[in-house]
This record gives C-alpha cells, sequence and structure tokens, in this order.
C-alpha cells in the first residue's frame, strides 16, 4: 500500500480496496485512452481491459503515452505498448491487451465482465455499441471526446472537449442525442460497401484525420477518472455531463434527464436484456392496443431469406423491364430513375438499399446530393434536413410494421412512399394526420 499512501490520505483505505478489486475496461488507445489507462494504472485498479485495432505510428507519437519512436519503427500494437508502459509503472495491475475493434462480436466478450467502461475513440459507431453494451449489460460507461475547428488561415476557431457518464438505467447518450445515427450507419458499412457508396455519391466526402494535442486529450482524460473516482469511491455525485471549452477557458457540468421513450435504456427495450437478443421495437407500433385484434401479422409470418427475396425481386424486375440491379449473395439492390418529384435538386435518383445478414431492418442509401426545397411535401420520416442514411425502421415506422418482411411490397411501399408520401399506404402516421388536419 505504499505506492498508495498519498491518495488514501484522501479518500481512505476502503476507497482504494474498492479501486483495487474493479475490473476497467478502456476502448481506444489513443490520445484520451493512454493517458487513462496510465491514471487507473496510478489509482491501482486491479484489471484493465484494453481494446484498439490499431499499431503505433509516428503521428501518434505526439500524444500516445507510454510510445516510443522504436514502437512507430516496428508499428508494434498500440494496446501491447500501452499495456508494457502501464505494468512498468505498477506491476501490482494486471493489463489485458486486445488488438481488435469494439465492433466485432468477439472483442465485445472481454468488456461484457468490466465492472465500468471507458470510451475514448473518435467515432459515432464505437460509442453506439458501447452504449447498448452499458444498457444491455448493466455497466456504467464513460464516454469521451475532444475536437478542434480549425479554420482557413489555420487558426483554432473552437476546441473542447467532454465527458458523458451513462449510468444504466438513469439515461444514456441516444436520450440527449449524444449519437448521430446517420454517421453510424455510415461507419458500420463493411469497408467495399462504404467504398461503392463514396464513388456513387451516397456518402458525403472522405475521411479527413482531425487535429489532436495531447494537452486537449490531457484536459478530458482527467476529468473523466477523476469523475470516476468519485463515482466508485463515493465521495461525491458524479457529474454526469461535463463540458470544456477549451477557447474561453471553463469547465461547465450538466445534468441530462432520461428519456422516459427511449429504446436504447428503457425497461420495454434494451436495458438488462443481456444476451438474450433485444426485443421487437414496441415503440414503432401504430397502436400497440389494437394491433392484437389484426390477427397475424407481416412480420410473424416465415420469410424468404434475404438471398431468395432479392433474386426474385431481380427476376421480377428483368421480366418487367423495372431499372433495378443488385447482387442476391452480398445482399444488395440498386433502384434506378426512382421518381422523388418535382421539388427536389434532382426529380429521378438512385436508392441504393443493403441488407446484412438475415436482418430484415436494411440500411437505405440516399444520394448526398440530392437536395428538397423547404416546401417539399414529403413524410419528414423520411427526410431531414440533408438526405443520409437511414434504416428501414428509420425511414418509416408504419411502413416497417404494416411491410413486415415481405421485399417485393417494402420495394412498391418505398417506391411510391418517395413519389408521393400519400402513396405510402401507411394508416396512422402522424404526417398524414398533420395533413388531414390541416385540410
Amino acid at each position: 500500500m505504499e505506492m498508495y499512501d498519498r491518495q488514501i490520505r484522501a479518500f481512505g483505505i476502503a476507497g482504494q480496496k474498492i479501486l483495487q478489486g474493479l475490473h476497467v475496461g478502456i476502448v481506444g488507445a489513443g490520445g484520451i485512452g493512454s493517458l487513462i489507462c496510465v491514471l487507473l494504472t496510478r489509482l491501482g485498479v486491479g484489471r484493465i481491459t484494453l481494446l484498439d485495432p490499431d499499431v503505433v505510428e509516428v503521428t501518434n507519437l505526439n500524444r500516445l503515452a507510454g510510445a516510443t519512436w522504436k514502437d512507430a519503427e516496428e508499428g508494434a500494437a498500440k494496446v501491447e505498448t500501452l499495456a508494457r508502459y502501464a505494468e512498468s509503472i505498477n506491476r501490482d495491475v494486471q493489463v489485458i491487451p486486445v488488438q481488435g475493434s469494439v465492433l466485432e462480436e468477439a472483442t465485445q466478450e472481454y468488456l461484457k465482465g468490466c465492472d465500468v467502461l471507458f470510451g475514448c475513440t473518435d467515432n459515432q459507431s464505437s460509442r453506439w455499441v458501447l452504449n447498448q453494451l452499458a444498457n444491455k449489460h448493466l455497466i456504467p460507461y464513460f464516454d469521451t471526446g475532444t475536437g478542434i475547428k480549425v479554420g482557413s488561415d489555420q487558426r483554432i476557431e473552437h476546441a473542447g472537449g467532454q465527458v458523458r457518464v451513462v449510468i444504466p438505467g438513469l439515461g444514456c447518450l441516444q436520450c440527449i442525442g449524444g449519437l448521430k445515427m446517420d454517421i453510424v450507419q455510415q461507419e458500420l458499412l463493411p469497408e467495399p460497401d462504404r467504398n461503392v457508396a463514396l464513388q456513387l455519391g451516397y456518402i458525403d466526402g472522405a475521411e479527413i484525420k482531425a487535429p489532436a494535442v495531447a494537452s486537449l486529450n490531457g484536459v478530458i482524460a482527467n476529468l473523466a477518472v477523476t469523475e470516476f473516482m468519485a463515482f466508485v469511491t463515493g465521495l461525491r455525485p458524479v457529474q454526469r455531463f461535463i463540458a470544456y471549452d477549451f477557447m474561453n477557458a471553463t469547465v461547465l457540468p450538466y445534468t441530462f434527464p432520461k428519456d422516459p421513450d427511449c429504446f436504447a435504456c428503457s425497461p420495454l427495450g434494451s436495458l438488462a436484456i443481456g444476451d438474450e437478443g433485444a426485443p421487437f421495437p414496441g415503440e414503432l407500433l401504430v397502436d400497440p392496443s389494437s394491433s392484437k385484434d389484426q390477427g397475424e401479422t407481416p412480420m410473424e409470418n416465415e420469410m424468404k431469406s434475404v438471398q431468395e427475396a432479392i433474386a426474385e425481386l431481380l427476376d421480377h424486375a428483368e421480366q418487367n423491364g423495372v431499372p433495378i440491379e443488385g447482387d442476391p449473395d452480398s445482399q444488395w439492390f440498386l433502384m434506378q430513375r426512382v421518381t422523388l418529384g418535382d421539388v427536389f435538386s434532382r426529380p429521378t435518383s438512385s436508392i441504393m438499399v443493403k441488407f446484412f445478414g438475415d436482418n430484415i431492418d436494411p440500411v437505405i442509401l440516399i444520394p448526398a446530393r440530392v437536395e428538397m426545397d423547404s416546401n417539399a411535401q414529403i413524410c419528414p420520416y423520411f427526410m431531414a434536413a440533408r438526405p443520409c442514411l437511414k434504416g428501414w425502421k428509420a425511414l418509416c415506422p408504419h411502413m416497417f410494421q404494416d411491410v413486415g418482411g415481405d421485399l417485393l411490397p417494402f420495394v412498391a411501399c418505398l417506391c411510391g412512399f418517395l413519389a408521393n408520401p400519400s402513396l405510402c399506404g401507411c394508416m396512422g402516421c402522424p404526417a398524414r394526420e398533420a395533413d388531414d388536419d390541416q385540410s
């Protein structure tokens, strides 16, 4: 205990024993994650699992704790480098390096037994996965991030960062709109499909490496570990949202309420379901009470595999001269010259639909270059301020319920819906009700 003498004087021997009994997972061994690992090692956290797929590069050395020129020259795994450094600081801490992505189910297994998770990545898809893991397995999750916006004159216009604490049952990132789901879906596309989508203009721009400075990472890492220390030892209530503004040199705490209708963290959604799987999203039903009287829904019908359905669709399209192409094995199809209406920058466009596995909720790709006028008469469930990737469920919850797993009616419904929302045939749609009220 000699190593911890000075901090024991701050939070007592009981607090130190709590730290030594914890298993903490850190996802992302970059600028913030490496500093958090070092801080937790010095605090004496008993076990740390490090998860990151990348290797050390020369451009990492300005902010990666424990990394050396030799590591960069040899292309050493970030997690291995950081594990060696942490163990050189504190021999009592067990560090488990895992070189892999949190998007892979196999690597997620390493995190399910953790007491606390830290998210230290720079993408939305990993945040979404960690938010899900936290809610499903009841693991507190500390989300961290920084950002620097630089103007054309190479001067910093804005910089800062945040720490957001997800305590299962009290609210999550989706409750506060802390996840950009269109970007999540873009990032989750397999690399070949993502490249095709970029080339066809379905995703705006290419990935650009963002500015990064070690001192800014250090502020966020220290704030996150301080809140972690307060949370696990009970020294004071944890601040669940802390924002740091570099330009104004301010650190401000915020509170955020739980959204009672949040599907990610409500008892009727993913909260505490573990590995049992996600329940049917009940909030997508138009009227759950009346749906019981309608007999079997399309969702309950036996459906063909996605490959069989796409093959049938392509055969049907060829026989009838419908401009649809695709690949059943890769589970995608492209609807060409879909009519959008005269209020769009391009009245006709191509819509790509991509399925994953046997999931009947595909990703629907709408060209990023398509723009609509403010007076466009189209359902708000479909188009936001600018087109983006949307899942079937996000496209129109009523379409998802009414069409179910039958692919051909889905395509017909989608094409009609794009051309004119009054043709979508969905009952009880809030947008339809709004139109009826105005008329």
